[in-house]
This record gives structure tokens, C-alpha cells and sequence, in this order.
């Protein structure tokens, strides 16, 4: 799930990004034209450049197994999936494919396996690090 987190991560960093610099992409309708909604889209790239580097970050913590992580990971997709829903209402088709994939990783990281292994994966370290304070004052 870290190695997806990232994925998208980069993928919206390099949306955000191009299209800050270049004006390119943006929102599309369900018909395949361009929505005119020049003001929307320019924040939406800032709101992609932004998220990209969350999702990151997020993806770092899930792939260190830290608590932190996992609550990152869960709130900046529970954020995709109302900015995707928003784009969704506005007519953009695009929408559809992040919206899929947010609900699909909020639904995994719900499941008391998942959590419970980010918890533990905490303490695991928090134990790891303890043990060898006390194997070094040996």
C-alpha cells in the first residue's frame, strides 16, 4: 500500500506541477471537451501539487509501518474522495479513476488487520529501539 501511496503521490505531484507550468490539463467533461472553469483549474493544481507531496509523506509513514502514517494516509484520501466527488459534480469524467482508487485504499487501511499492523509496527520499533539501549548499557 506504501509503494501505491507513493505512485499516486508522484503521479499527482507531476499533474500538479505541469500543469502549474504549463496550463496543460485540467478538467474534462464526460462529452470529452475541455470545462472552461479556468479559475477552478489553476486551484486545482495547486490543490494536486499539494496533495501529491501529502500522499508522499504518507506513503513513507505506511512504508515505516508508523501510526502516523497510516492516519495521514487515511485523511488525505478521505480528501481525495470528497475533491473527486466535487470534480465528479462539475462534470469531469477524470474524477472517476482517483475516486475509485481512494475509496479502495481507505476501504484497506479500514481493516482491523491493516490498522493493528501500523500500530504494532510502531511499538515493534519502539521495542526494537529499547532492546538495544539496554543490550548497549551491557
Amino acid at each position: 500500500m506504501a509503494i501505491v501511496e507513493i505512485l499516486l503521490g508522484i503521479f499527482a505531484l507531476i499533474g500538479g506541477v505541469v500543469h502549474l507550468l504549463f496550463g496543460v490539463g485540467g478538467l474534462v467533461s464526460f462529452n470529452g471537451t475541455d470545462v472552461t472553469l479556468g479559475a477552478i483549474a489553476n486551484a486545482l493544481g495547486d490543490i494536486f501539487t499539494l496533495e501529491g507531496l501529502v500522499l508522499l509523506i504518507a506513503g513513507a509513514g505506511l512504508w515505516t509501518l508508523k501510526r502516523w502514517g497510516w492516519k495521514l494516509s487515511i485523511g488525505i484520501n478521505i480528501a481525495g474522495i470528497i475533491t473527486s466527488i466535487a470534480v465528479l459534480a462539475l462534470g469531469s469524467v477524470g474524477a472517476v479513476p482517483p475516486l475509485i482508487i481512494s475509496v479502495m485504499i481507505v476501504y484497506y487501511l479500514s481493516r482491523k488487520s491493516v490498522r493493528d499492523l501500523s500500530s504494532s509496527g510502531s511499538r515493534m520499533h519502539s521495542k526494537d529501539a529499547a532492546g538495544s539501549n539496554e543490550q548497549q548499557g551491557r
